[in-house]
Formats: structure tokens, C-alpha cells, sequence
């Protein structure tokens, strides 16, 4: 007898009684597992994966089974937790079940397709200018980098990126967008408080530290929201627990937010504390500064986010850190084509660390907090190694039934439908290398035109079950 794996997120969504009565219909062996358990596939005639169908790409399940010495053509996906959610457990039973009858038929009979394993071209493209700090890290850790003077237009082909410009055309397997900053000072400062230089940038107090008595002075940090670099929180506990211990100063941080992320930071966090300095989180917009009468000192004003009560802090010096904003870089307007493939969103705090957004090869990371390096680096070795998995030929468009409505254009969500053709004959034409099966272009498409050959078309009904057909 055939021996059959469902493997789900709950066993519990499958009673016994439910699972016999599937076998006596099939007339195969089913083992429900959870992904937690050991998911060895060996000695099973197919595999079924329960997910959410689309955070569990068809790319993914490719490498997962790869990555279980399985043969990809004999696993099949099915939203279980997006049928679920929709209908409710009964009726996704009923939905299920119709599934995999049908699809356990198809499991023998060989499909027109090969899988096809992708590697991008070894060559970044920083954007929108060099940064050359940056650059060089990356050309240290054996990257190929694309700094173009002059302005470039992108499209993508395939996995890679073709940059076009008016004297050269180059290839490009990922892009690094690194984003302009603009510094300003997080709060108000009064011009008489101004007029004490008493006050000042966290760089310009470092330099005062070897040159004043600090023994019973009082000193204030002021730390805005987000936006500061690691080496900036750094410096910032290496003064206070300086100032406090080896200085005896008194010393407060007032802070939007108290950075202690990763146990280095949690560590100096947790010895500044024991120094003495004090920690207050703070919204700096309600901060109040004002000089006193002698205007060598200042008094900050303030209400603690612990404590209703207003504090007041008489202040030999106090040192701030500019609030940084992210300047907005549009990256649809560099592409050539009309359509851009997806939104950049990503950009929100990518000074924290280097990361990949949301578009598959495009990273984003921050030019002046060379702490993050690595991780980006570590980052793009990960994707120029892995790779993608795509498939040789999973479908066709019908040129005779294509009457090009762009409804497989807005309802793809990976935006794999593409527009083939200069002038006449356009049609739709699905681009392999970004396509992730889910079946969407296939169920909404209104002329039937689109042909999918990887798996039989009754495997994708249950789309057209949830769109009400």
C-alpha cells in the first residue's frame, strides 16, 4: 500500500475518524505529521504540504525538498490555513478532501516541466550614489561593483538586473540601495540656551572629556528616537559609564528609547546602570530647556514615561545626538519598464541593520554605520549562493484567447505576468524565474487563456472555490 504524508502546522485539524475514511476512499496509507516533528520524507509515495500558500512559496517547497533528497514533483501544496480561515474547519475538510483525491491521481503520471536551479551574477549596483565606504567593503569580500556616474534605467531579466544607460549596458545580479540622510537637531534649543555652550553634539563633547573636572558635575545625554547608529549608542555608554565611575560625575540619559539590542549592548546597558547613570525614557518633544541666571548652567525640564510627575535637572553640560531622516528614494522611477514589480517599503529604519526588502535581489543598508557591514555582506553571500529554484516550463498563454485585460498583470502577487510583444500580437507571458505557482493568473484570468502545465488545472479549483465560483 501507498504510504501518503500530510504534513500541517496542528494534527489536531485532522481526527482520526477523518483520516480512515480518507484511506478507505484512496486506498492508501496516511501519517499525519506537524512541521515541528521530524519531517524526514524517505519511503513516502507523495507529500502534502497544509500551509498558507503564499508565505510558503513553491520556490520554498522546491528547496525544501531538495534539501530532503525528495523529488519536488511529488509534493503537492494546498492553504490549509488560508481555506480554514475562509470557511471554517467542516468545510475545509470537505475542500481538502476533493483536493487530494484528485491530486493523489496525478502523482504517477510524469509532468511537462524540470526544475531548474538559478544563480544571480556576482555583481552589485550601488544606488543612488557610490558610497564608498561601502564599496570598498564590498569589494574586499570578492563583489564585483556597478557605480555608475551618470543615471541608469533598470529592468529585470530574470533573476539578474540589465542596467541601461546612454554610453554602457551591464548585468547586474543585485542591488544595494543605500539612502541619504538628513541630520537636525531632535529638539528646539532656545537662543540664550545656545548662548551658554553649554550645550552640544555628542562628537564635540568626546573631545571635552580629558579637558574639564568633572567630579560632582551633572551632565545630560539626550537621545532621540530611532535613527542613531550603533556607534552612537556605543560612545554614548562608554562617556556615561566613564563620566560616572572613573569621574564621579552625575550623569542622565534621556532617551526616546534605550538601545540595548544584542547582548554587547545589553551589557554596557546593564554596566552603566551600576555606574550610576540614570535612564529615563523620555518624549523629547515635550522637552523644556532654559538657561540659569549665571547662564553657566542649564535647567532641562522634563516628564518621565514611569512618573506623571514633571522632573527638573540642573545641568552643567548636556550633549545631544542628531535626530536623523530617512530622504525618500523612488526606485520606480528608474525602472524601465511601466510596471514596476513591487513597492520599496523597507526603508523605515535601515540603520538598525542591513537587510534584505522586499523585492527579491534588493537590499537595502546605511552608508555611515559600518557595524552593519558584515550582516549585509553576510546577507548577499547568502542569496548569490542559494540561489533560486524556478521551473523550466510551467505554462503557457493561449496568443489566440489573450485579449491582454492585465488581470493576471494586477492579480499575480509576485508580479511574474509580463507583457510580450512590441506592437501587435501582444499577449500576457509568465515569467518563470519569478512565478511561485501560487495559481492565481490561472483562476482570475476571465478569458481562460492561461495554461498551466505544471500540475493538472483541477489542482487549482479551490481558487476558484474561494473567489465564490
Amino acid at each position: 500500500m501507498k504510504r501518503i504524508l500530510w504534513l500541517c502546522g496542528k494534527k489536531g485539524d485532522f481526527p482520526l475518524p477523518f483520516i480512515q475514511e480518507m484511506e478507505e476512499k484512496t486506498q492508501v496509507a496516511i501519517e499525519v505529521r506537524e512541521w515541528e516533528e521530524d519531517s524526514s520524507l524517505q519511503g513516502y509515495e507523495g507529500v502534502f504540504l497544509l500551509a498558507d500558500a503564499l508565505s510558503l512559496t513553491f520556490e520554498e517547497m522546491i528547496r525544501f525538498a531538495f534539501q530532503k533528497s525528495f523529488n519536488p514533483l511529488k509534493i503537492r501544496l494546498f492553504p490549509w490555513e488560508e481555506v480554514k480561515r475562509l470557511y471554517g474547519v467542516p468545510s475545509a475538510h470537505k475542500t481538502w478532501e476533493r483536493f487530494f483525491v484528485e491530486a493523489l491521481a496525478t502523482l504517477n503520471h510524469p509532468l511537462p516541466l524540470s526544475v531548474v536551479h538559478h544563480f544571480p551574477e556576482r555583481r552589485v549596483l550601488l544606488l543612488p550614489h557610490s558610497a564608498e565606504n561601502l564599496k570598498q567593503a564590498l569589494e574586499q569580500a570578492g563583489f564585483v561593483v556597478a557605480s555608475p556616474l551618470e543615471s541608469v534605467t533598470i529592468a529585470r531579466q530574470g533573476i539578474n538586473f540589465s542596467l541601461y544607460a546612454p554610453s554602457f549596458q551591464t548585468t547586474v545580479g543585485a542591488i544595494v540601495v543605500v539612502p541619504e540622510w538628513q541630520e537636525e537637531t531632535p529638539f528646539l534649543i532656545p537662543q540664550e540656551v545656545e548662548e551658554t555652550r553649554k550645550i552640544l553634539p555628542l562628537s564635540s563633547f568626546s573631545t571635552l572629556l580629558l579637558q574639564r573636572e568633572w567630579r560632582k558635575r551633572t551632565i545630560v545625554f539626550l537621545m532621540p528616537k530611532g535613527n542613531q547608529s550603533k556607534a552612537e549608542w556605543r560612545e554614548t555608554f562608554r562617556l556615561t559609564q566613564e563620566l560616572a565611575g572613573e569621574r564621579k560625575a552625575r550623569v542622565w540619559v534621556l532617551a526616546e528609547e534605550v538601545f540595548v539590542a544584542g547582548s554587547s549592548f545589553e551589557a554596557m546597558y546593564r554596566e552603566a546602570r551600576g555606574e550610576g547613570v540614570i535612564f529615563e525614557k523620555v518624549d523629547l518633544s515635550k522637552l523644556s530647556l532654559r538657561p540659569s541666571r549665571d547662564m553657566r548652567q542649564i535647567w532641562v525640564e522634563f516628564q518621565s514615561e514611569r512618573d506623571a510627575y514633571p522632573l527638573r535637572i540642573q545641568a552643567d553640560w548636556v550633549a545631544y545626538s542628531y535626530k536623523r531622516t530617512c530622504l525618500p528614494f523612488l526606485l520606480p522611477s528608474l525602472w524601465k519598464e511601466p510596471f514596476f514589480p513591487s513597492s520599496l517599503n523597507d526603508l523605515e529604519n535601515p540603520n538598525l541593520q542591513s537587510f534584505a526588502s522586499s523585492l527579491r535581489g534588493i537590499f537595502v543598508s546605511s552608508q555611515y554605520d559600518e557595524d552593519d557591514f558584515p550582516s549585509l555582506l553576510q546577507s548577499l553571500e547568502s542569496y548569490f549562493r542559494e540561489g533560486i529554484f524556478s521551473l523550466s516550463s510551467g505554462g503557457t498563454v493561449d496568443e489566440e484567447k489573450c485579449v491582454l485585460c492585465l488581470t493576471c498583470m494586477r492579480t499575480c502577487p509576485w508580479k511574474a505576468v509580463e507583457i510580450d510583444g512590441k506592437t501587435r500580437g501582444k499577449k500576457a507571458k509568465i515569467n518563470w524565474e519569478q512565478c511561485h505557482l501560487c495559481g492565481m493568473c490561472f483562476a482570475f484570468c476571465p478569458a481562460s487563456a492561461i495554461v498551466v502545465n505544471s500540475l493538472p488545472q483541477r489542482d487549482f479549483l479551490f481558487i476558484r472555490d474561494l473567489r465564490g465560483e
